[in-house]
């Protein structure tokens, strides 16, 4: 009896071992399978499915593109089988370890998310994509020779990383389009430290860069293809180089500018604090030069500082974006000084308004004039009071001083030697 109650306790529990092989024997009997697109996300998983695990798919049976394992608990990735693939989410998980050539056998992915995870550059694998979403992995440093064996990537998503310089490792692309480093602590940007040359890149996106504070002559003057430039909410960016874009080839005099046809562009107020009249010129180095090429430019939502130095924005700036897109001229407006605040610039334009030059050393005369004025009128109310208290106290001065007199002469009276008993 014994016996055959701890056969029957092992059988128990080998069936209980063996019940999540059982289980994702069929993919679609764990995860949700609709049209092309299995969908694993949020389901305590905790590996992928091997080979086996895909019957019907790995036979031809059932035409798969999309594959979500998104919100798992998945640390380790091992190699996938041959799937017809061409996106694959692996993000929000803890990976922290892919084995080498996993992505191989999956000849049609072109877009692959690994991004909120925790992998570290010494884990990236070089495989096969057109889309690489790493973005919030906390890489610190990017490998030179990641690139080098997907010749097919198009698009290379590196945003929220601890990247502190612009990866040398981009060189090695062969088609790469559309580059974003956004959210990485990158300081600055110059010619020594800058990007590499990418003759096929169209798109760059260096936003939300806290510490990024400027970007210097040739920074970016090696992307000769670039179409498409977003350089927002960089709190402590101060300058940007008339030079950062062009560049000189040979023995030629005359700059040569990428064809930047869109850019989303922002002039940094802080705190209520200008940054300088000199500190940032993304305007000028960017749109003043090129303004004539842009097919859409917004600079909406930023606070503006609207002075002299900017006065050609309401000259000519805006008149070109109303005419290519006006919807994208409403917003943009004054944010500086305090007495232009929320003032939009499309009304100065129709009213031919010539900004004023703010004072270099931070002074406010608009500020000054009302102290001013404050204090003419309070000299003006305090002369009259002033003479009135003065007029009253000498009144009563006076009347003090006869009171006194006519007591004095009441005391000392001579008396009368006729009057009767006096000597």
């Amino acid at each position: 009896m014994c016996h055959e109650n701890m056969l029957l306790a092992l059988v128990a529990l080998l069936a209980t071992m063996l019940m999540p092989s059982i289980q994702a024997a069929n993919i679609c009997g764990v995860c949700s399978c609709e049209g092309d697109t299995v969908n694993c996300t949020n389901h305590s998983l905790t590996h992928h499915f091997n080979a086996t695990d895909w019957p019907n798919i790995t036979k031809g049976e059932q035409e798969l593109k999309v594959a979500l394992f998104d919100y798992n608990n998945l640390i380790h990735v091992r190699v996938f089988p041959e799937l017809p693939l061409t996106h694959l989410s692996l993000s929000h998980n803890h990976i922290v370890k892919i084995d080498e050539c996993a992505f191989q056998n999956m000849t049609n992915l072109t877009e692959l998310d690994l991004s909120f995870n925790q992998l570290t550059s010494s884990l990236l694998s070089e495989d096969i994509f057109k889309i690489l979403d790493l973005s919030y992995n906390g890489l610190k440093f990017f490998p030179d020779t990641l690139l080098h064996t997907p010749r097919r990537l198009t698009t290379l998503l590196l945003e929220g990383n601890q990247l502190t310089s612009v990866p040398k490792g981009l060189s090695a692309s062969h088609k790469l389009e559309h580059l974003t480093l956004s959210g990485n602590p990158i300081e600055v940007i110059n010619a020594e430290n800058g990007f590499p040359k990418l003759e096929f890149l169209k798109s760059l996106q260096l936003s939300y860069m806290d510490k990024l504070t400027r970007i210097e002559a040739g920074g970016l003057s090696k992307l000769t293809a670039l179409e498409e430039f977003h350089c927002n909410h960089n709190p402590k960016l101060k300058f940007i180089d008339p030079t950062a874009f062009s560049r000189r080839e040979g023995e030629e005099e005359s700059e040569q500018w990428p064809p930047l046809t869109k850019g989303a562009l922002a002039k940094i107020v802080k705190g209520g604090e200008r940054v300088g009249s000199r500190d940032i010129d993304t305007h000028n180095a960017i749109v003043a030069r090129r303004w004539d090429k842009l097919e859409i430019l917004d600079i909406q939502v930023n606070p503006w500082m609207c002075d002299c130095e900017n006065q050609w924005m309401v000259s000519t700036l805006v008149k070109v974006i109303e005419n290519k897109t006006p919807d994208l001229a409403r917003g943009i407006m004054c944010g500086q000084p305090e007495e232009m605040r929320a003032s939009f610039i499309t009304d100065l334009e129709a009213r031919n308004y010539q900004m004023r030059c703010l004072d270099a050393d931070g002074a406010h005369p608009e500020r000054d004039s009302m102290l001013l004025v404050g204090v003419l009128v309070g000299v003006l109310l305090a002369t009259p009071i002033t003479l009135a208290a003065v007029l009253l106290w000498r009144k009563r001065r006076h009347i003090f001083s006869n009171t006194s007199n006519n007591y004095s002469r009441a005391l000392y009276t001579k008396a009368d030697l006729h009057d009767d008993g006096v000597i």
